[in-house]
């Protein structure tokens, strides 16, 4: 609404976004529910029970990239949230994340529609790949489950999204 008022083009602003960040903004509850719903009422990441203390985490960390998008959401315990905090996740969480992503694509679209909530999956996935292809070498720690943090080859990341790939031919 600023950027029209400002007569600012919509693009540029998304630009300026990117680059300079947005305000954070807390995904509605209704988009919670439906996140945590899909998820079976666990955690994301350890597969606890979610509690009064769920929170909605960026997957790829918002420090690392400004998608916001439903498929960049999964519903965390507070501890699995703080512990991950902007570190990336390895292999395999990546893997069960590109899976729910082609899985319940449709569904996620559901939730962020009725949540009024941003969708994006083809951007999602475009930010993932860029991400990890860009890794330096060996020693790229990544975060494997609350208090376990270890260094992978990116290759195995980026390869963890061939699941998600696959979906959209």
């Amino acid at each position: 609404m600023v950027a029209q008022f400002n007569s600012i083009a919509v693009v540029e602003q998304d630009l300026q976004d990117h680059l300079f960040g947005s305000d954070r903004v807390t995904p509605p509850l209704d988009l919670r529910r439906g996140l945590g719903f899909l998820q079976g009422g666990r955690c994301f990441y350890c597969k606890g029970e979610l509690t009064g203390t769920a929170e909605a985490d960026h997957f790829v960390p918002r420090s690392r990239c400004n998608v916001d998008a439903i498929e960049n959401l999964v519903m965390a315990d507070r501890s699995c949230n703080n512990d991950k905090r902007d570190i990336l996740a390895g292999p395999e969480l990546i893997r069960t994340w590109a899976e729910r992503n082609r899985v319940e694509g449709a569904n996620l679209v559901r939730i962020a529609n009725n949540s009024r909530w941003d969708t994006d999956a083809t951007v999602t996935l475009a930010v993932a790949r860029s991400i990890y292809r860009n890794l330096p070498g060996r020693d790229t720690p990544f975060w494997l489950g609350r208090g376990k943090v270890d260094s992978a080859t990116p290759a195995l990341a980026v390869g963890a999204l061939q699941i998600w790939i696959d979906g959209f031919r």
